[in-house]
């Protein structure tokens, strides 16, 4: 078969200025209809780095009041402060809570790039 190219779980990137830590959040596309990758290493900036782009994974969250998720909830990424929240508004679209997460929980499970 002349089109296959990978089994689509990691695609390669090149990683911008200050580097990239393995485990982080990349946003490959913001807002509502976002798309996320997690760094799979370390690498320098310019270097070329491999995003997962499938995959669940452990995420910071806030806590206190309003910071709980249900399980198959829509959940949405905060590159700025670097977690996961509900509102989608100014935040990218990172997947979908597979594990029900406590307002005292400080990560939530998060099924990447699910719709």
């Amino acid at each position: 078969m002349n089109d296959y190219r990978h089994e689509g779980q990691r695609i390669n990137r090149v990683v911008p200025t200050g580097g990239a830590t393995g485990g982080d959040v990349f946003a490959l596309a913001t807002g509502a209809t976002g798309f996320l990758g997690v760094w799979l290493d370390t690498y320098a900036a310019s270097a070329t780095g491999v995003l997962l782009i499938e995959g669940v994974f452990e995420l910071p969250k806030a806590t206190g009041a309003s910071t709980d998720f249900a399980v198959g909830q829509l959940v949405y990424w905060d590159d700025a402060s670097n977690q996961i929240e509900h509102t989608a508004t100014g935040n990218v679209r990172a997947g979908r809570c597979v594990e029900l997460t406590t307002t005292s929980a400080t990560t939530c499970l998060v099924k990447i790039n699910l719709p």
